[in-house]
């Protein structure tokens, strides 16, 4: 699961880095050249090596800060922070390596040395995470240990995700006391491998006998815990332990009602069902794909000027961040993100006040919209495969129609048939009539029809056109519908 997008008023941008991630950046390049070449650092001139160095600290800072590094909670350290810190200095040392490859085609430095700063970084970076995790944990419990008739022994049940999720909990939080002496599970390929350090020493059936061996070894079991999400599978475990449960006076408790995970949960969702023709679809949309790719990525670089020109304007005008997004429906129901620059100022002023949407207009905002500029970071989204340059506009799932699955049979796209025909202007009955005739009928003719009509828009502003409507909506012919005023 990727980490949920913030909206535009709460996504700030701090450029703050943490100083022992500076002094891993400063030392990594350099205990890299050291270990390649101890002999180095000895020679006269030492240019290449500090302009390497310099060049490394510079890009894996700005690294850092992109990837907000400083910004992680020391106590909760786990490996999706592990995988942003390695990211975070694979784009730094790589920027750095091409950066001075460039200009002094790393002259007097051995090739591996890029590789050997990366693991270092790496391992650095990393080790400074953990080392402050339990630093953090011994200064929250003080550095206490449990005593004997605190302990809590518990045996969880199943070797499965729910169950690395409870093992992870415990060691992280001590919850109640509780102390994982080990694991069951029906998988005789799990017997003898281990979670997090805690083995899985056979099957439910095995309980008995296993409660007997740790009472005898001074480590009375007080809890079994089923990690089992299946409710029957968790009711059969359940039935295997109560007796011995009873007997011995041993708690039984399911993880999945304690935690509120519904029964259903873990069901496959609902399959998006297509209308007969969904693989009917013409091999124009083979081809279609190729021509996205080919002409977002010439696009993307043609327009960089003007996306960096864009994005200082907005800065200039009303300061971070730059772009907004919202979560639409694409192709078969599969959640995107679209993004746009901002084109309305932020929702709360200097002083605490909501604005509304009138007092949030700005000029720069209404020229934006009005040439659709706004829309130019889609093109990466082009590029990616969330969407095509002509198709249905993806729609919030709120507005998105019970049952319409027509248009989600293709990527959604920046602009459409319904667009040309008066966007906002529209009815959602029209719209989805028109989605759907491109959807049966796309070709390049179609398409560079599209385009053209888009352009005309762009330029005379949006427009009913009433032949093509009335046209979608009667089954004839809409290729041949003109601008029109705004009465059908």
């Amino acid at each position: 699961m990727r980490p949920s997008r913030l909206p535009s008023s709460k996504s700030r941008f701090r450029f703050r880095v943490f100083a022992l991630d500076a002094v891993c950046a400063v030392s990594a390049p350099i205990a890299a050249l050291l270990l390649r070449n101890p002999t180095l650092l000895e020679r006269s001139d030492l240019t290449s090596i500090i302009i390497y160095s310099v060049v490394s600290f510079g890009f894996c800072l700005l690294s850092f800060i992109g990837f907000r590094l400083a910004d992680s909670v020391p106590q909760v350290f786990s490996h999706r922070e592990s995988l942003e810190t390695a990211k975070a200095a694979l784009v730094g040392v790589a920027a750095a390596a091409i950066f001075t490859f460039t200009f002094t085609r790393l002259d007097d430095i051995p090739r591996s040395v890029p590789a050997v700063h990366l693991l270092l970084l790496i391992t650095a970076l990393n080790l400074v995470r953990l080392v402050r995790r339990n630093l953090a944990h011994r200064r929250d419990t003080n550095g206490a240990r449990l005593r004997y008739e605190d302990e809590e022994n518990v045996i969880v049940v199943g070797g499965n995700k729910l169950a690395w999720f409870y093992v992870q909990m415990l060691d992280t939080l001590g919850v109640g006391n509780r102390r994982i002496v080990g694991i069951l599970d029906d998988n005789k390929e799990l017997h003898g491998r281990s979670i997090f350090g805690h083995v899985v020493l056979g099957s439910p059936s095995e309980a008995v006998s296993l409660v007997h061996d740790f009472g005898m070894h001074g480590t009375p079991i007080s809890r079994f815990v089923v990690c089992e999400r299946d409710r029957e599978r968790a009711l059969n475990i359940v039935a295997t332990l109560e007796p011995l449960c009873l007997l011995e006076e041993i708690e039984l408790e399911l993880l999945a009602e304690q935690l509120g995970i519904p029964k259903d949960d873990y069901a496959a969702p609902d399959a998006v069902i297509l209308p007969p023709s969904a693989n009917q679809l013409s091999n124009f949309f083979k081809v279609k794909r190729v021509i996205d790719v080919s002409v977002s990525l010439v696009a993307v670089i043609a327009f960089i000027p003007l996306f960096v020109i864009i994005a200082a304007l907005i800065i200039v005008e009303s300061g971070l961040p730059i772009l907004f997004w919202q979560r639409r429906v694409g192709r078969d129901g599969r959640s995107i993100f679209v993004y746009k620059f901002r084109t309305m100022l932020k929702p709360i002023d200097g002083n605490g006040r909501r604005l509304n949407d009138a007092e949030r207009r700005s000029a720069l905002g209404n020229l934006l919209r009005a040439t659709r500029l706004d829309e130019l970071p889609q093109l990466f989204a082009v590029f990616t495969g969330d969407m095509s340059l002509i198709g249905p506009r993806p729609l919030l799932p709120v507005d998105q129609p019970d049952g319409d699955t027509a248009r989600l049979r293709v990527s959604p796209g920046i602009t459409g048939w319904a667009q040309v025909h008066g966007g906002n202007l529209i009815s959602p009955e029209e719209k989805r009539v028109l989605d759907d005739f491109y959807v049966d009928n796309a070709s390049l003719r179609l398409d560079l029809l599209i385009v053209w009509r888009t352009l005309m828009t762009v330029i005379l502003g949006d427009a009913r056109r009433r032949s093509g409507l009335e046209g979608a909506l009667h089954g004839s012919n809409v290729l041949s519908g003109a601008p029109v005023s705004d009465q059908t």
